[in-house]
């Protein structure tokens, strides 16, 4: 009978272990946060622009290094526009620091206009990408799970189609 209670004890102390180190590995993982603000007004010299800025915060413990600021649109899923602009960008960040990326309206989206764009999103040099949805989530969901199914293919379509140039 006392077995029972040793093995059941041990039982019980492992599955607290496990569940210790899991959320000790969740909180020290990388993690950043990305807001953006759609409709930023710059004023400087006399005129009012309108821009938009792209907030990235490190929230994890570990230090990232933010590579590309960019947007995913609904109609080509394969396809992302990355950004680029007078931005501080690659950018480590440490615990806690922030980048704010300016970009105009005009140059970064097509017409200006948020129309059809998905979410927007930051990768690092791990690949991990942070992500803020602009459209609602249940079409961003759709969106990427449609995307898990047609990447493949397209991909491999590409591949064929460009097999002579490897």
């Amino acid at each position: 009978m006392k077995d029972i209670y040793v093995s059941v004890a041990a039982a019980v102390l492992s599955a607290v272990s496990l569940t210790v180190s899991y959320m000790t590995y969740r909180r020290d993982r990388p993690n950043a946060k990305v807001i953006v603000f759609k409709t930023a007004l710059i004023a400087g010299g006399g005129k009012t622009e309108p821009h938009m800025s792209i907030n990235i915060t490190n929230t994890g413990r570990r230090p990232i290094k933010i590579m590309a600021v960019g947007y995913r649109s609904f109609w080509k899923s394969w396809q992302s526009a990355v950004i680029t602009a007078p931005a501080p960008i690659p950018k480590r960040l440490e615990e806690g620091d922030d980048v704010v990326c300016l970009f105009e309206r005009s140059a970064a989206l097509e017409n200006g206009s948020w129309k059809g764009v998905a979410y927007v999103f930051a990768t690092d040099t791990a690949g991990n990408e942070y992500r803020h949805n602009i459209a609602p989530f249940y079409k961003v969901l759709v969106f990427r799970a449609l995307g898990k199914v047609i990447n493949p293919f397209y991909r491999l379509r590409q591949h064929l189609r460009n097999k002579d140039d490897d």
